[in-house]
């Protein structure tokens, strides 16, 4: 399994240098609870929700340094800054997990990261949620 975060058709693509254990999707839908009189509680099925998921691991500091890094080009480091430049620049990522059908467009909701045990790896967790694009038709005004 290799995990890929890219922007721009590929433009810009980060493979992950150490994929979490898991990556679990989380659907839902945006349901409502109503009280009623002759019922009870009744359930009216909403909307689909957005799909969203979270990955912690890390970059490494030095990728090379591991054996089982699937990327040894990117230090840890510019990982975070590249990452850091898409959300300063409000970009939605491509999230790609080899081997499984996902392939979403998201948007990176939070990254949180630092150093903890010396190695100066960068551990992160960083949470996703699916962004959709909408299109909207301008109507014409007919000229009267």
């Amino acid at each position: 399994m290799n995990i890929y975060l890219s922007v721009k058709n590929r433009k810009q693509v980060l493979k992950l240098p150490i994929v979490p254990e898991e990556v679990k999707v989380q659907t839902n839908r945006k349901n409502e609870k109503f009280e009623t009189i002759n019922f009870g509680e009744i359930l009216l099925l909403g909307q689909a929700g957005l799909k969203e998921f979270e990955i912690e691991t890390f970059f490494p500091k030095d990728p090379k340094r591991y054996s089982f890094s699937r990327n040894k080009k990117r230090k840890g480091w510019d990982c975070v800054k590249l990452i850091e430049s898409w959300m300063a620049k409000k970009l939605p990522v491509r999230v790609t997990v080899t081997g499984s059908p996902i392939n979403i467009l998201m948007a990176i909701e939070s990254f949180e990261y630092g150093v903890q045990d010396g190695t100066g790896d960068i551990y992160y967790t960083m949470a996703f949620s699916e962004f959709k694009k909408i299109s909207l038709k301008k109507k014409r005004r007919k000229k009267k």
